[in-house]
């Protein structure tokens, strides 16, 4: 269920001198400092030294000038207003409402502005919403097919990166994410939030137990009128966000993710076809050479099925789907970037369903046939 996390609020037009401005705000916080003040200036709250522990969810104020009228841009964290970290995020609609009337009650009081006559909107708004999982590594090969999905979809912007990190004691790479931007002021970012919340890697010993996925939509102004209609602090309520991130953004994902798997079903299908011939050797040397290319096991056993049915024994079959499983298993314990090849579809399934709201089923029938719905 998606939760709120990091945010912006603007006021435009205030007829208030900036230095005025900017001394109500440190006056507000307590913080001492010049009252001198330049176009687009940051005061930062949450991390001044000695800041009284009501404030640490707020990042920062930013004062605009234009037009000899100011402006005003606060960021916060929703999460950290009750809570030391942004780890759990904000889950509930009274919540947000005791956060959003802190904000306003502490923007009236630095702009000198009536509770009753301010308009106050989102110029950025951070929604999320984490997974628990064994070991992030596991999701190496579903990490990847997602994003290819994205990246190679015709309907959006193609800009992105996938991120990596290094265990000096395994030797070996590992995914930790990636963010992909669908169009201007829409971003999406995957990434191991118990790595980020940790100062020793969870990947320093292979028997991590226990790690948090986190998907996160970025949205801007813009982005958030046009997908939800307003950037109004006060419209913007969580099951509106979450009926229209799964709805809207959602379906796109699922839509681009069945073109994908699609799309590496055919070109896993085309490299078979050019192998002069299907045997257990040429099946264990395909799978180190097209691993990237592989989902898992099981999807890999289907595909296998259906170009030997008709050209090799049941026996013969068996042989070539075992040799198969047993060289993706044992390219787990080699493989940089560590990666899992068993058990993916299970956890695409599940990444999809619990991080966007989307129901994607995958079946795999005894003849070969690979179905997705």
């Amino acid at each position: 269920m998606i939760g709120l996390d990091r945010a912006r609020i603007s006021i435009k037009k205030i007829n208030i001198p900036p230095e005025q401005l900017k001394f109500n705000i440190l006056n507000k916080f307590s913080i001492r400092g010049d009252i001198k003040t330049s176009n687009g200036e940051k005061i930062y709250i949450g991390d001044h030294e000695g800041i009284d522990k009501v404030f640490k969810f707020i990042n920062f104020i930013k004062i605009g000038l234009k037009n000899q009228l100011c402006s005003i841009e606060i960021e916060f964290n929703y999460a950290k207003y009750y809570r030391n970290t942004n780890f759990e995020l904000m889950k509930t609609q009274k919540e947000k409402e005791d956060v959003d009337l802190s904000i306003l009650i502490i923007l009236s009081e630095i702009t000198e502005i009536d509770i009753s006559k301010m308009t106050y909107e989102y110029s950025f708004l951070e929604v999320a919403e984490q997974l628990e999982i064994k070991r992030f590594t596991d999701y190496t090969n579903v990490i990847y097919l997602i994003y290819r999905a994205l990246h190679l979809n015709k309907d959006f912007k193609k800009s992105g990166k996938v991120f990596y990190d290094y265990s000096s004691i395994l030797d070996r790479f590992f995914t930790t994410g990636f963010v992909f931007s669908f169009k201007d002021g829409l971003t999406l970012e995957t990434y191991n939030k118990s790595l980020e919340n940790n100062e020793k890697t969870l990947y320093e010993s292979d028997k991590a137990t226990k790690s948090s996925m986190r998907n996160e939509f970025k949205f801007t102004k813009t982005i958030l009128k046009n997908i939800f209609g307003s950037s109004a602090v006060e419209s913007l309520k969580l099951n509106v966000l979450r009926e229209q991130i799964s709805e809207r953004i959602g379906l796109s994902i699922k839509n681009a993710v069945i073109e994908q798997l699609k799309k590496n079903q055919l070109e896993i299908e085309k490299r078979l076809d050019s192998l002069d011939n299907l045997t257990p050797r040429n099946i264990q040397l395909f799978v180190a050479e097209n691993n990237e290319w592989i989902l898992d096991y099981d999807w890999f056993n289907c595909i296998l099925k259906n170009k030997l049915s008709n050209k090799k024994s049941e026996r013969m079959i068996r042989i070539c789907q075992k040799t198969a499983r047993d060289k993706l298993v044992a390219l787990e314990k080699s493989n940089s970037p560590k990666r899992s090849n068993t058990k993916n579809i299970k956890r695409l399934e599940q990444y999809l369903r619990v991080l966007f709201g989307i129901k994607l089923e995958i079946k795999l029938t005894k003849n070969g046939e690979i179905q997705v719905f």
